[in-house]
């Protein structure tokens, strides 16, 4: 499978790049881009014949990206909270922004460890004759039919409740493996599905990044410091969920891509 096996190489080499760059700067950005390499890269070998999945180094090394993933959570949880005060109320919450500076440090050294132990081990190899076309095209639309089922299933819980931020969360994740596994396959067939999911995943990331403001508040015990911010925040949210319910109608079924 020439496409996939092209695919694999290139985020092999776009999650190395990032890696390099989160070593040169810790910013957020270099954060949030490396976790996106992360995924993007998992979606690639989630397609692998499991003969590849289950191989020693392949096992070891995606045992390392996952812990890196979930490492950097935390600290791109208090990016998030650090861009909605600063966006919402400037520097006048000062002392809270040094908190969480002084927090994001503390993280960082783990973090930083797992990514020089990625770069030491290096991406496994895959050749291209270990990929059946037949075998990889099974396997994609097994993913995306339960990506799609798991969606629906869950659109429905969180369009009666808007309080039910796990499964809120849970669908911007199945948006994003939904996604990244469709552009691996370019089809004018699943145009319509990929733009829909990328819209609902940045609708959902923004009431998301909403959610873990308002949990790191509580959490810290910093909701009367934070109050101004939180209320205009909850109505900033109010309003994307409005949004997002009206247009949540997904596809009862989905044309698989070509290969």
């Amino acid at each position: 499978m020439t496409l996939l096996s092209k695919s694999y190489r290139k985020s092999s080499r776009g999650l190395v790049w990032k890696l390099q760059g989160l070593r040169k700067n810790r910013s957020a950005d270099n954060v949030h881009d490396l976790r996106t390499s992360i995924r993007r890269w998992e979606a690639v070998v989630d397609l692998f014949p499991k003969k590849i999945r289950k191989r020693e180094k392949m096992k070891k090394y995606l045992a390392v990206t996952r812990q890196l993933f979930r490492s950097t959570t935390p600290i791109r949880d208090l990016d998030i909270v650090t861009q909605n005060i600063v966006s919402t109320s400037g520097d006048r919450n000062a002392s809270v922004l040094s908190l969480i500076g002084r927090e994001r440090d503390s993280l960082l050294p783990a973090v930083l460890r797992l990514a020089d132990l990625l770069l030491e081990l290096k991406a496994p190899g895959v050749r291209r004759k270990d990929l059946s076309s037949r075998a990889i095209s099974k396997r994609r639309d097994k993913i995306v039919g339960k990506l799609v089922a798991k969606l629906q299933e869950d659109v429905l819980v969180v369009m009666t409740d808007y309080r039910k931020i796990k499964e809120l969360h849970d669908v911007r994740k199945e948006c994003k493996k939904l996604r990244y596994t469709l552009e691996l396959f370019p089809s004018n067939h699943n145009d319509h599905l990929g733009d829909l999911m990328r819209a609902w995943q940045s609708t959902l990331g923004t009431i998301r990044d909403i959610d873990v403001t308002q949990h790191f508040a509580e959490e810290k015990g910093l909701t009367e410091d934070l109050e101004d911010v939180l209320t205009k925040l909850r109505i900033s949210r109010d309003k994307l969920m409005g949004s997002f319910t009206s247009t949540a109608k997904l596809e009862k079924r989905t044309i698989p891509a070509e290969i």
